[in-house]
């Protein structure tokens, strides 16, 4: 095991891997989201009821492969939790990502906060806007292969979105009730009712074997389901007889799927097939019935949900930490 080390070293990974354990946020001892509420309710309320931000060091599934990576001696030697903290937030503090984590710490003894926002939090606000400011926690390569395993601003900058300037926050962050900043970013693991109408089914045939249709990514900024390999999105299509009764089912899914490290495993090393839905894409689906399904089907039922899976399962869905809701339903008959 000790070998692999000037392997690593010889490929410059060893100093990427260091890199890769640096926070991405300033560190130091926080003053806490409820410090920031006192003057900033509505944004407080946005971030830790609807923003997975605010349970990025406490939801299941980061926690679930947090414990199996740092278990594997070789990554918790090399890299160890301080990889995971370094996007997530302050373990002290474990919050997830809060107001600090992005805006900076407050001053020491800064009771008011003025002397801070004036210092720090105003003239910081310009690189928040930037294009790039989301970039570091919302990308990130396998140190070994290269292949991304977090592709969110890699799927920025292919689309149209990123083509024409329009960044993150002008969608994510953009006001709702007020001129304020939206703070819930819409997050799909705690909001997935923001994924309504965002696909659009359409050209439903059935000439039997074949059953087919289209599906369009309405997102000009990104893939769906966004990212890295821990969320699959799924299409239950449920064939049904005369009488309503379930005579065949298909899951059709939709993600990105990795091979693990060599020998240690957990850790997503090659990405194997990407079956995300990439932004403004249109796509053709056919699927072959089986022969014994002929003029038995007389309905179907369309519906599709988001599956969170740990890294370490590959995306298989029947060992989801979690399954959202259904954001979609669409009846048929035939």
């Amino acid at each position: 095991m000790l070998a692999i080390i000037p392997a690593l070293t010889a490929c410059n990974v060893y100093h990427e891997i260091q890199d890769g354990k640096i926070p991405n946020y300033e560190v130091g001892k926080q003053a806490g989201a409820e410090a920031c509420r006192e003057c900033h309710e509505d944004q407080y309320e946005e971030w830790s009821i609807k923003s997975a931000h605010a349970i990025a060091t406490v939801n299941r599934p980061f926690l679930d492969f947090k414990e199996k990576f740092t278990d594997v001696y070789a990554f918790n030697a090399m890299m160890g939790e301080e990889m995971c903290y370094a996007c997530h937030g302050s373990k002290l503090v474990n919050e997830g990502v809060n107001c600090e984590t992005c805006h900076g710490i407050a001053l020491p003894n800064d009771e008011d906060f003025e002397k801070t926002h004036e210092i720090k939090y105003k003239p910081g606000l310009e690189k928040m806007r930037k294009a790039n400011f989301c970039a570091d926690c919302h990308n990130m390569n396998n140190p070994i292969t290269g292949d991304l395993i977090l592709s969110l601003s890699s799927e920025w900058e292919r689309s149209n979105a990123g083509k024409n300037g329009i960044t993150c926050q002008a969608c994510h962050m953009k006001p709702r009730e007020s001129d304020e900043a939206y703070h819930g970013f819409d997050s799909l693991s705690r909001n997935v009712e923001i994924y309504n109408d965002i696909l659009e089914i359409n050209d439903i045939t059935m000439k039997f074997p074949e059953f087919g249709f289209t599906i369009v990514n309405q997102v000009s900024g990104h893939a769906i389901p966004a990212s890295g390999p821990s969320r699959i999105m799924v299409m239950e299509i449920s064939f049904r007889d005369a009488k309503g009764s379930e005579v065949y089912k298909v899951d059709q899914t939709f993600g990105k799927y990795f091979d693990l490290m060599p020998v240690f495993g957990v850790m997503p090393y090659r990405l194997k097939e990407n079956t995300q839905l990439q932004s403004d894409e249109m796509r053709l689906v056919k699927i072959t019935l089986p022969s014994n399904l002929q003029g038995r089907i007389s309905e179907l039922m369309m519906v599709m949900r988001f599956y969170d899976v740990s890294d370490d399962h590959q995306g298989d869905i029947n060992k989801a930490h979690t399954i959202s809701k259904p954001f979609f339903k669409k009846r048929v008959v035939l």
